[in-house]
């Protein structure tokens, strides 16, 4: 028998019409074997008989006066507990869930912030010829490298000011200081 196959009310209204408890079960009277359950105080002055069929059932009819009552608020108790419970966990698994989705979302605009600051190579002019102290007569004459650049960053700095680059680069050089941030470094 499953709990849900248990009437509980059925349970309650029987103990409810029983003569109140505790009941008790000697086995014996007077060194005699002894077949009654007995209903009320202690000193038997409300006795009731009960027929048992052996000599353990008496036992458990005088126990199950007040047992049953309580085993069925313990079982109510105990529903009421994973009931609760389980709404707590429904609960966290929704702050978890939308603590997920926020995590996502920063994760998302993180990538795109790396995407932008990602790594470009560029062939720029460096050494005396950026600080423009080269023989060069034109500074297409200069000969250029390949220097990693920030492409958020040159491209801003480049759209600021047009001959950005023209005396180094090494303010946009790649990873940037917002890369830096994001990697948690100074």
């Amino acid at each position: 028998m499953t709990v849900q196959q248990i009437d509980r009310d059925q349970l309650r209204a029987l103990a409810s019409g029983a003569t109140p408890g505790p009941w008790s079960y000697p086995g014996e009277i007077l060194g005699l074997p002894c077949s009654t359950v007995f209903a009320g105080d202690p000193k038997r002055t409300h006795a009731a008989y009960v027929a048992a069929m052996g000599p353990h059932d008496g036992a458990f009819i005088a126990a199950a006066r007040t047992a049953v009552p309580a085993l069925l608020d313990m079982l109510d108790q105990a529903e009421q507990r994973i009931r609760d419970l389980t709404q707590e966990v429904q609960d966290e698994r929704g702050a978890c869930l939308d603590q997920i989705e926020q995590v996502q979302a920063r994760d998302a605009r993180i990538k795109a912030v790396r995407e932008l600051h990602s790594p470009s190579d560029e062939q720029v002019i460096m050494g005396d010829c950026a600080a423009e102290e080269c023989d060069h007569q034109e500074i297409e004459d200069c000969p250029t490298e390949p220097f990693t650049v920030c492409a958020e960053c040159y491209r801003a700095a480049i759209e600021l000011n047009p001959y950005y680059g023209e005396q180094g680069v090494d303010d946009v050089a790649w990873p940037c200081p917002t890369i830096h941030a994001l990697d948690g470094e100074q």
